[in-house]
């Protein structure tokens, strides 16, 4: 058998002549029915198994490098560095500033943990953002030191270079006054 068409008047109204001209038309559409049964394969429903996709390397590497860093292993991590490197902490306190290469960002992240006595603890990974050449990652830490216990959001925006190396990691910190006031009373050494 042959599929048929036939025309219907659904009244279907569309403006006409521009925006806000007012006048309404009717239209005509073509409906196509066929009396042809449809192929197997479309009206199949059978479930079909999706692969799952591997996580990509910047984001394994920006994982492993952040969730290293409150589990203390920072031996481990510093390879998942780029030898450019460059880590900049906002604020006005003792640890604020840019850190270049690698040995920088370590002795950053060595004075943060030993002015905490191993305290700074994530509570929870809130949520991973991940783009081309960015990993984005929200926690909520918390950490005692210099008589305060402090607790806030922080955002890590990490950039790779082409190795899915770590090149830049810019920290965001929710409450920045209270993250100057907790950083500014931890005795550094």
């Amino acid at each position: 058998m042959r599929p048929t068409t036939r025309q219907v008047d659904l009244c279907a109204s569309r403006p006409s002549g521009g925006l806000g001209g007012g006048a309404l038309e009717r239209g005509a559409v073509a409906v196509t029915r066929s009396d042809v049964a449809w192929p197997e394969h479309r009206s199949s429903s059978k479930v079909r198994h999706v692969p799952e996709l591997a996580e990509p390397a910047r984001l394994v590497n920006a994982r492993r490098f952040l969730m290293g860093i409150t589990n203390n292993d920072l031996d481990e991590v510093m390879s998942l560095l780029s030898p450019e490197v460059v880590s900049t902490v906002p604020g006005h306190n003792p640890l604020a500033g840019v850190y270049r290469g690698p040995l920088e960002v370590a002795e950053h992240l060595t004075k943060l943990l030993t002015a905490t006595s191993g305290t700074l603890e994530t509570l929870k990974w809130v949520d991973w953002l991940v783009g081309m050449h960015y990993v984005a990652a929200l926690q909520f830490v918390q950490a005692e030191g210099g008589g305060s216990m402090y607790r806030n959001r922080h955002v890590y925006v990490i950039e790779t270079d082409r190795n899915d190396l770590i090149a830049t990691i810019r920290t965001f910190f929710e409450d920045e006054i209270a993250a100057d006031t907790f950083l500014s009373g931890l005795p550094f050494k």
